[in-house]
């Protein structure tokens, strides 16, 4: 009987896993990306779980900013500035990022960046 129930548990305990390894096997993906290798307005697509890595190797930050202080090259009221040599954005949401630099002048040559997330299970539940 001992023996019987400690199966039991065990098939118990990895229906209770199985769903668990699936979602660690999901964690998402790093992408690396440096800072200062920025052509005219970069755009990226990533999806939804993976992390943004961003190397800084300027000695300027950058800054999260609104779409239109994206378009304007505005660096007051940034959402949040980041001055560190790594950055690491978990990419949680849909939400589109906006990142320019924080000199203007910079931003203006084109070192800004826009971060699109996509959710790949809800564009295959939306797919016909």
């Amino acid at each position: 009987m001992a023996v019987r129930g400690l199966w039991a548990m065990a098939a118990t305990m990895t229906l209770i896993l199985f769903p668990f390894a699936g979602i660690l096997v999901h964690a998402g993906v790093d992408h690396h990306l440096l800072w200062s290798d920025s052509t005219l307005g970069m755009i990226f697509t990533f999806s939804l779980g993976d992390n943004l890595v961003i190397t800084n190797n300027t000695p300027d930050g950058f800054l999260f900013v609104s779409a239109l202080h994206h378009i304007n090259c505005n660096t007051s009221e940034p959402f949040s500035v980041e001055t560190g040599a790594l950055t690491v954005i978990p990419l949680t949401d849909t939400q589109t990022r906006f990142i320019i630099s924080e000199r203007a002048d910079l931003c203006r040559d084109g070192l800004k960046w826009q971060v699109n997330v996509r959710d790949p299970v809800q564009e295959a539940n939306e797919a016909p």
